[in-house]
């Protein structure tokens, strides 16, 4: 169970990281007043200070299950942490679509090839990392194979795990950088 929230969280801290770094820069652009009392890239970066943490508890619950150890008011605070991580995001995600759309100074992306929606564009970014790092796994357990020796279940997920979380972050930042907000209204001069 914890290796499923792992996971979710691997996924979610590259999302919200690639969405700090290279999209809520441009919805929180000191000369332009929105009116709104929050700033989307902090939120952002509470966001993934959350979610790290949430992720180390997640990790020390993974590795207690691994070697069958009691670990449940651990699992638990994890699971707890995750729900207000997933909240948080929440929030800076619908703030900061709702911050684009805001007057007087309205934002525009550019249009992503096919004129898909970033959304879809995000989620095809994890389908993908997804793959790769499936990818990575079986050429690590051709690899061990090959060499005569054998690799287990936990070691092809830690490296499922970390073939996954930067490329998850890499093509994220791509598509953000890509459609980041910029100003087209003339409140904006």
């Amino acid at each position: 169970m914890s290796a499923n929230g792992l996971v979710v969280l691997v996924f979610e801290f590259a999302l919200v990281l690639a969405y700090k770094a290279f999209f809520a820069g441009g919805l929180s652009d000191p000369l332009r007043p929105t009116g709104h009392w929050f700033d989307i890239e902090a939120g952002a970066g509470w966001t993934a200070l959350f979610l790290f943490v949430s992720l180390l508890m997640m990790c020390g619950a993974f590795i207690s299950a691994v070697r069958q150890e009691a670990h449940g008011v651990l699992a638990g605070f994890a699971w707890t942490s995750v729900a207000v991580a997933n909240l948080l995001l929440v929030v800076v995600l619908t703030t900061g679509a709702e911050q684009l759309a805001a007057e007087p100074c309205s934002l525009s992306s550019r249009p992503l090839p096919g004129h898909m929606s970033l959304m879809t564009a995000a989620m095809l970014c994890l389908v993908a990392a997804s793959g790769v790092a499936a990818l990575v796994s079986r050429a690590a357990w051709a690899i061990a194979r090959r060499r005569g020796g054998q690799i287990d279940g936990v070691a092809l997920y830690v490296v499922w795990l970390v073939s996954a979380a930067p490329t998850a972050f890499f093509l994220l930042a791509a598509v953000f950088s890509h459609s980041a907000p910029h100003p087209t209204g003339s409140a904006c001069a």
